[in-house]
């Protein structure tokens, strides 16, 4: 019998990353059958245990309640050779596939987008823009739910709203501009078009506010690892503190106000989300900055261009995650040894419990035999 861990009882950081990794692989096995979750918050993400290695966990994405299923796909943006006189390179330098790629996305923009996303991946490093260091080096993706013919009703929208997508709350397409030196909001309420419906990259972003919601509210893994800052039952419990008001401000606020938090954070520079919230995280979840950053990173990307990071949005974060686990796995001490054994404990000992009273339940169709003795029948009937 499968038990169930939901995804804040983590025993440690690498089963944190294979839970997502897992329900991410959900959630694009469902996108490649035309399904759209809609929902993807932090009761929806469950640890599983292999049938036959109770240590060996993976993740899956549950309720499917608000999933919408397209009746059919639509065509992803042509790749075409741009005409030669137009390109920088010729066509047999390495560079030459990644403008291509660009210009399928982007043709009066191509070379902006080739330079942001190396800003994105690389920093101040010089490195050449090849489609494997773009990270556009992955299999082509042919299905793309087509939700064109399904009309919304007035109001509708799905989701749990502190992991609402932006896009999603605002049910509109955001567009970015360049980014500058200066803090300042770069988009106004009339850079929201009406051309809007939910999608793969909605959902991606979802993940990563719930990947986010536990690395500012968790001390570690297993059960009772609340932040001691939020902790009413704490000394150190701090409920008018920075912490408290970050979570205040992108998870508990109202619905409007969640809107226009998470649009700031997208449109200004990325040292606000720095500062904001990576710089917020508890201790533990250090060695997860670098997958925060980068998955941030690729979300703008993709609301940005609409270009390879978008219709391929899954490879993508699919990416991150693997190389995260294959960072945390050369480390042997990931911290909260203590926290992990009891909650490995713990799930032992309520796995014990279930056996236990599923050998006591009644089986399905038989009857249960009366308390009260009766004569025992001789011959069947």
């Amino acid at each position: 019998m499968p038990v169930d861990t939901p995804i804040k009882h983590f025993c440690d950081l690498l089963e944190l990353i294979r839970c997502f990794r897992g329900c991410v692989e959900d959630h694009r096995h469902a996108h490649n059958d035309l399904i759209i979750h809609r929902d993807v918050s932090i009761g929806n993400l469950l640890i599983y245990s292999h049938i036959h290695d109770s240590q060996e966990t993976f993740g899956r994405l549950r309720d499917f309640d608000h999933a919408k299923k397209a009746l059919g796909s639509k065509p992803l943006p042509t790749r075409e050779v741009p005409e030669f006189e137009t390109l920088p390179l010729p066509p047999a330098t390495k560079q030459y596939e990644a403008i291509v790629e660009a210009f399928r996305y982007a043709k009066e923009g191509a070379f902006r987008y080739i330079t942001d996303v190396k800003r994105h991946r690389f920093g101040p490093k010089k490195e050449s823009a090849t489609t494997a260091n773009l990270g556009w080096d992955h299999p082509e993706e042919t299905r793309w739910p087509d939700f064109s013919d399904c009309k919304a009703r007035e109001g509708e929208r799905s989701g749990t709203l502190p992991f609402m997508s932006v896009e999603v709350l605002q049910r509109a397409t955001l567009r970015l501009d360049d980014e500058d030196d200066e803090d300042e909001d770069m988009i106004n309420a009339d850079d929201l078009t009406s051309t809007f419906s939910h999608n793969s990259v909605h959902d991606m972003e979802s993940f990563l506010w719930v990947l986010i919601y536990l690395c500012l509210t968790r001390s570690g893994p297993g059960i009772g690892m609340l932040r001691e800052e939020q902790n009413p039952s704490h000394e150190n419990y701090a409920s008018r503190g920075e912490l408290a008001k970050a979570i205040l401000k992108y998870f508990d606020a109202k619905e409007l106000h969640f809107a226009d938090s998470k649009r700031l954070l997208f449109s200004n520079p990325k040292r606000v989300f720095e500062t904001t919230i990576i710089r917020l995280f508890h201790p533990y979840f250090e060695p997860l900055k670098p997958l925060v950053r980068q998955w941030w990173a690729t979300l703008k990307l993709a609301y940005k261009h609409h270009g390879n990071e978008y219709y391929h949005i899954h490879a993508h974060i699919l990416r991150l995650l693997e190389a995260t686990l294959s960072d945390l796995q050369k480390h042997t001490d990931l911290g909260q040894e203590a926290a992990t054994t009891r909650e490995l404990e713990r799930r032992e000992s309520r796995s014990e419990r279930l056996h236990a009273m599923a050998k006591l339940a009644p089986a399905k169709n038989t009857i249960t035999p009366p308390i009260s003795p009766v004569p025992s029948q001789t011959r069947p009937e």
